[in-house]
């Protein structure tokens, strides 16, 4: 009797564990069918909460669209040029998963029938009709960017001596200036520009960095090499005129002369070297 009573037993609290177990498969599955199901057409286009349009640095880079989703209490925004938003749902689908693991809408992405227009245009359209902002290149990131390099140079050396400037030995914290077209420029090597970029954490493309300073006029157009001898460094050419307007302003160490910190003292002590 007392090992019938010991099965029984048993049986019961192994069928008790296979019920709680099935219960937790259960309740396990709904939560997976929720996190991973597909949104329908109407959630999607709810779940968009703010739509900013990025006004281009220049008419060839087009505009960037920035367009802020809430899905199941978590908001992402998604950054998008118009030029892949145009190309089709591909790039917009693979930063929505990477944002919230959902796949968008069939509805959203299937081939249209015929004669009918496709709704990722219809989308496209749905945005221009909704834009709650619109950004003007002034109010980029680009042109914050410009602003901090060109505090950063108005800190550094310049001199007009083009070897010295030239010579990887001494301060690379040097400007040179010179003159072309009639106008004043601060000259630094491109290796350096890329350097400063990094340094102070620009995260403009180097391009279109450039492309910024050009629209601002802060720029001359092109990195025209700098002939030292036989030497030809890449340089970026920068106005003068902005920068010492940040280096009256307390920025900057002035303009170095050709002479060495030893002839210098000379000619203040008239001693001789």
């Amino acid at each position: 009797m007392a090992n019938e009573n010991n099965d029984t037993t048993l049986a019961a609290e192994l069928a008790k564990l296979r019920a709680e177990l099935a219960e937790y498969k259960k309740a396990k599955k709904e939560i997976d069918d929720t996190e991973t199901a597909d949104l329908s057409l109407d959630a999607f286009y709810e779940s968009i909460k703010h739509i900013a349009k990025v006004s281009g640095m220049c008419a060839e880079d087009g505009a960037k669209w920035k367009i802020t989703h809430e899905i199941f209490e978590k908001t992402k925004t998604i950054e998008i040029g118009n030029r892949k938003l145009m190309a089709g749902p591909t790039e917009y689908a693979h930063l929505f998963k990477s944002a919230f693991g959902l796949w968008l809408p069939y509805e959203l992405t299937k081939k249209p029938e015929k004669n009918e227009k496709p709704r990722w245009i219809k989308f496209q359209t749905w945005l221009e009709e909704r834009v709650d902002e619109y950004v003007e290149p002034d109010e980029c990131t680009e042109w914050i960017e410009c602003d901090i390099i060109l505090s950063a140079l108005a800190s550094f050396d310049v001199t007009e001596d083009k070897e010295a400037w030239n010579d990887t030995t001494k301060n690379v914290e040097c400007m040179l200036k010179t003159s072309a077209e009639g106008n004043d420029y601060y000259c630094i090597k491109t290796g350096q520009m890329a350097a400063l970029m990094k340094a102070k954490n620009i995260t403009t493309p180097i391009g279109n960095f450039g492309k910024a300073l050009i629209k601002r006029n802060l720029k001359r157009e092109k990195n025209h090499k700098i002939r030292i001898g036989t030497k030809r460094p890449d340089a970026w050419w920068f106005r003068c005129g902005p920068i010492d307007e940040l280096r009256g302003n307390g920025g900057g160490r002035g303009v170095r002369s050709t002479i060495t910190d030893v002839e210098q003292h000379c000619l203040d002590t008239d001693e001789v070297y």
